[in-house]
């Protein structure tokens, strides 16, 4: 009877060890799934602060432009070139974190291709301004190429960001 009770016991604590063990297993399964969402959430903020980054690098650029060709006051160039010289990062920035994403990719795919020329239009405006054709300058702000150009470059970001928040909205549900 005794040895029964002691075998009994045996058995309960298997059991109880077991139920104990498999807790410990759901909560480190839990915490490491909370862990990989909390990361993706913080990934996609990243994300959509690039994206919001580079946007808002090429709208100083085109403030500088604006500014250096209405007053030809040098002051208006350093944010120019400083805006423009991050373009690069924040691109490959973007491509590299969405690299799993090919939706995003499609849409830096096209939006790359109308940097550079608006990038061109901010430049060439600006030397033009530099050597003494102002009218120049104006006029090729007035073709609108390059507002077209911007449009066309915050319309796929949009969709761009929309996608993030999509996706942030799923992440946090998880």
């Amino acid at each position: 009877m005794a040895s029964r009770l002691v075998h009994n016991a045996w058995i309960i604590m298997a059991i109880g060890l077991g139920f104990v063990l498999a807790a410990a297993i759901a909560v480190a399964v839990l915490v490491a799934r909370s862990n990989e969402a909390d990361r993706l959430v913080s990934h996609t903020f990243e994300v959509q602060q690039e994206a919001h980054n580079l946007l808002s690098e090429l709208r100083t650029a085109e403030n500088g432009q604006r500014g250096y060709v209405l007053t030809q006051n040098d002051r208006y160039l350093k944010p120019v070139e400083a805006a423009i010289a991050k373009v690069p990062g924040l691109v490959e920035g973007l491509r590299k974190k969405t690299a799993d994403n090919p939706s995003q990719q499609a849409r830096l795919d096209r939006v790359e291709p109308l940097i550079g020329p608006r990038i061109d239009i901010i430049r060439r405006s600006i030397e033009l301004t530099r050597q003494g054709d102002r009218d120049g300058a104006i006029a090729l702000v007035a073709t609108g190429r390059g507002k077209d150009l911007m449009e066309e470059i915050t319309v796929e970001m949009q969709q761009f960001d929309r996608e993030e928040k999509g996706l942030l909205a799923a992440r946090q549900e998880e």
